[in-house]
């Protein structure tokens, strides 16, 4: 993917080896607050959103 036009932000190149936590990424991982506001993970890895479908 190159130039993909983001929300109110520079495009979008994906010219970089980011795993995780990225717009170019295909991989989630769940988190839910906790009261204290702590955030604790619902998954134990990433879960691959192309292999969903």
């Amino acid at each position: 993917m190159k130039n993909l036009d983001s929300f109110l932000g520079p495009q979008i190149t994906c010219d970089h080896a980011w795993f995780g936590n990225s717009a170019c990424s295909t991989a989630v991982l769940f988190y839910r607050f906790q009261p204290n506001g702590a955030l604790k993970a619902q998954v134990p890895d990433f879960i691959e959103v192309a292999k969903l479908g």
